[in-house]
């Protein structure tokens, strides 16, 4: 179940929903990895060929691959 704003005055509501979005933009930047291609764009049996890049928890690089 979503929050409500805790504000009600017009366009504070917008203000919120914004705010809450880039949180969680913000949240996802530190836990990630990057592949080398996007795996969904091709036929699906070179899914597996897929390789990780890098991989970063926290905001920290935690893997590497050694071309990366």
């Amino acid at each position: 179940m979503r929050r409500r704003c805790p504000h009600t005055a017009a366009g504070v509501e917008w203000v919120c929903a914004v705010t809450a979005w880039y949180a969680s933009v913000q949240a996802s930047r530190f836990n990630r990895s990057e592949p080398n291609r996007d795996p969904f764009d091709g036929p699906p049996e070179d899914i597996a060929s897929t390789r990780v890049l890098q991989t970063f928890v926290e905001g920290e690089r935690v893997y590497a691959a050694a071309d990366a």
